[in-house]
């Protein structure tokens, strides 16, 4: 009995690392940072709206021009403001 146990437990064992692996390779995201300024002076543009295009991701400069959107899944963006 303790040898058939064995058997399906070995058998077991790399599905389920396998469904673990996958998990966490679907879980991955990253982030999007940045600095807005104005083009003609170079200073910051505090309070912008900043938008990944084509999401519902987003957010608002801080009073240095500097944004951070986090959770943003692998890919390539397209950033407004």
């Amino acid at each position: 009995m303790k040898i058939r146990s064995g058997i399906v437990f070995m058998l077991l064992l790399p599905v389920l690392i396998l469904s673990l692996s996958s998990t966490n390779a679907y879980a991955q995201s990253g982030r999007v940072a940045g600095k807005v300024t104005v083009a003609e002076t170079g200073e910051a543009l505090p309070y912008a709206n900043v938008v990944l295009v084509g999401t519902k991701m987003g957010g608002m400069t801080l009073t240095d021009g500097s944004f951070l959107i986090t959770g943003v899944p692998a890919g390539t963006y397209t950033v407004k403001v």
